[in-house]
C-alpha cells in the first residue's frame, strides 16, 4: 500500500508539473499575441490588430489580422493560431501553427481562387523551449496552378518550405539557420505560337547572428536548370547563383554587441555575387559582384509619392545616400548575334570595357550620383536611366 501511495503522490506531482508547465505555456502564447499588437512595422516588417485569443490549459486558439507594410496592407489578411501547451518528446513546451485564415470575401481569397489555390495555403510551425524563446520554425506553402480551362496562359508551381532552428533570442540576441526551397514553376503560352518552359527549383541556404534590430546574415540561393521553348528553339540557363553576407541595425542607438558592425539606421550587401549560366542558343555568362551600403528605408514613407517629383523625399534621401560599387560582366557570346552589333556599340559608348572574352562595366554610387565606368548615367533629380555625358 505505501509503494502505491508513492506512485499515486509521484503522479499526481509530475501531472501538476506538467500542468503548471502548460498553464505558463498557455500565458506566454496569450502575452505574445497581445504584444505583436503593438510591434512597430518598421522594426518587424509586420504587425497584428484585431487580436482575439481563447486560452485553454492544454491547448489555446487565437485570431487575427496581420498587416505586412508594402505587401499586405489594409484591409490585411486574416489568421488563424492554435497552440499545443506542454512538454513534448520533442523538448518544447509550446507549439503554435499559424494559417491565413478565411479569404472568400477578400481581395486575397479572390486571387487564390483564381489561381486554383486552396482556402488556407499558407502553415506556419513554431516551437519553443522552456525558456520561452522560438528554437524551430517550419512554413510550408501550398501549391498552386491555374485552372486548365483553355485560357491563354496556363502555369502551375508546386509550392515552397522554409526550415529553421534557432538559438537563444531572436528579440535579445541569438544565432539561427535554415534553408528555403521553392518548387519548379511550368508555365504555357498558348496562342499562334506556342511557347513552353520551366523556371528551375530554387534552393536557399542562411545563416544569421544578431536580433530583429541588429543582426548579420550570410546567405546562398543556387537554382536548378530553366529552359523555355519556342519556334526559335531553346533558351536554356543551366544554373542561377546567388551569394552574400546582409547586415541591418534598425535600433536608433548603438549597442556593445553590433553584428552587423554597422553604426545605427544602415543596412549593407557585401560580399555579393550573382550568376547566370547559359548554354543555349549560345554558351556565356552574366555575373553581378560588389557591395552597397544605405540607410534603412521607411516603407510607407518610401510609398508616399510626391506629385510633382514622382518619389517621395524618403526614396530622394535614400538614393543620396546609397554607397558602393557593383561590377556587371557579360560574355561576349551572348550579344554577338544581337543586331546591331550590340557588343560594338556598348564598347563604343566607353560605358563598358573588353576584359578576354567578357565586357565589364563598373558601377559606382554615392552622393545622389551612379557612374558605368566613370560615366555619368544618372544623378539626383534626373530620371531613372536617363544618361548625362
Amino acid at each position: 500500500m505505501k509503494i502505491l501511495a508513492f506512485a499515486g503522490a509521484a503522479l499526481l506531482i509530475v501531472l501538476g508539473a506538467l500542468s503548471a508547465v502548460a498553464y505558463r505555456a498557455g500565458g506566454q502564447f496569450e502575452r505574445d499575441m497581445l504584444e505583436a499588437q503593438a510591434m512597430d512595422p518598421a522594426v518587424t516588417s509586420f504587425r497584428l490588430r484585431d487580436v482575439a485569443v481563447r486560452r485553454g490549459l492544454f491547448s489555446s486558439s487565437a485570431t487575427a489580422v496581420i498587416e505586412m507594410p508594402g505587401v499586405i496592407d489594409p484591409p490585411g489578411a486574416p489568421v488563424e493560431l492554435e497552440a499545443s501547451q506542454g512538454l513534448a518528446l520533442d523538448g518544447s513546451v509550446l507549439r503554435v501553427r499559424t494559417h491565413l485564415g478565411p479569404q472568400a470575401n477578400s481581395p486575397l481569397g479572390r486571387y487564390l481562387a483564381a489561381l486554383g489555390g486552396p482556402p488556407k495555403p499558407v502553415e506556419l510551425r513554431m516551437g519553443f523551449g522552456f525558456d520561452g524563446t522560438m528554437d524551430r520554425l517550419a512554413l510550408d506553402v501550398s501549391p498552386l496552378r491555374t485552372p486548365e480551362d483553355g485560357r491563354i496562359r496556363r502555369w502551375q508551381w508546386g509550392g515552397a518550405q522554409m526550415r529553421m532552428t534557432t538559438t537563444g533570442s531572436y528579440r535579445k540576441g541569438g544565432r539561427s539557420e535554415g534553408t528555403v526551397h521553392s518548387a519548379p514553376v511550368k508555365f504555357t503560352v498558348a496562342g499562334p505560337v506556342e511557347v513552353k518552359g520551366e523556371i528551375g527549383a530554387m534552393t536557399q541556404t542562411f545563416r544569421s547572428t544578431g536580433s530583429e534590430t541588429d543582426m548579420s546574415e550570410t546567405f546562398e540561393l543556387v537554382s536548378d536548370p530553366s529552359t523555355i521553348d519556342g519556334p526559335a528553339g531553346q533558351i536554356r540557363v543551366d544554373r542561377m547563383r546567388m551569394r552574400g553576407l546582409i547586415a541591418v541595425h534598425l535600433s536608433k542607438d548603438a549597442t556593445a554587441d553590433n553584428p552587423s558592425g554597422l553604426p545605427p539606421g544602415r543596412m549593407a550587401l557585401k560580399g555579393f555575387e550573382w550568376t547566370l549560366s547559359v548554354s543555349k542558343p549560345v554558351e556565356g555568362r552574366i555575373a553581378v559582384s560588389g557591395q552597397l551600403e544605405a540607410p534603412v528605408p521607411d516603407v510607407r514613407e518610401m510609398q508616399a509619392k510626391a506629385p510633382l517629383e514622382g518619389i517621395s523625399p524618403a526614396e530622394a534621401a535614400f538614393r543620396r545616400s546609397l554607397r558602393g560599387a557593383m561590377e556587371l560582366r557579360v560574355s561576349a557570346s551572348l550579344l554577338r548575334d544581337i543586331a546591331p552589333p550590340l557588343e560594338q556599340r556598348l564598347l563604343e559608348t566607353g560605358y563598358f570595357t573588353r576584359q578576354g572574352d567578357d565586357l565589364v562595366g563598373p558601377f559606382v554610387f554615392g552622393e545622389g550620383r551612379v557612374t558605368l565606368n566613370g560615366k555619368l548615367i544618372q544623378a539626383e533629380g534626373a530620371a531613372p536611366g536617363a544618361a548625362r555625358r
